[in-house]
């Protein structure tokens, strides 16, 4: 599926690509199939997951991506910082259902975070 993927991606198919490094992370949660991933998520503008990807990605340091596609990580990383920001949301109320852009969140009471555009 990586191999696919790749494929795909060479030739800027990336919705494509995309489903293939999907597929792939589900067998093999490896680093470098994360940040073809990202790229492809940033390619096609969707930025809070291209940065949720390239977080899982850069978790592990250098080693597993190599120090160059290390370096491109944390500089898609530094200009994703820019338009993603992190809200904490919490709730004390027992019973309460809270939900964030229509998708539900964690049962109450609790906590969670979360990745958004941000202006």
């Amino acid at each position: 599926m990586y191999r696919d993927g790749n494929t795909e991606f060479e030739g800027s198919r990336y919705a494509q690509a995309l489903a293939k490094y999907r597929e792939a992370v589900k067998h093999w949660d490896h680093p470098a199939i994360r940040y073809n991933a990202a790229v492809c998520l940033f390619n096609l503008d969707r930025s809070v997951e291209a940065y949720e990807y390239l977080q899982r990605a850069l978790r592990f340091g250098e080693a597993p991506l190599g120090h160059a596609l290390f370096v491109q990580a944390q500089n898609y990383q530094k200009l994703l910082a820019k338009t993603v920001g992190e809200v904490e949301i919490s709730c004390t109320q027992k019973g309460a259902q809270l939900t964030l852009d229509g998708k539900p969140l964690p049962a109450c009471p609790g906590s969670s975070s979360h990745h958004l555009l941000v202006a």
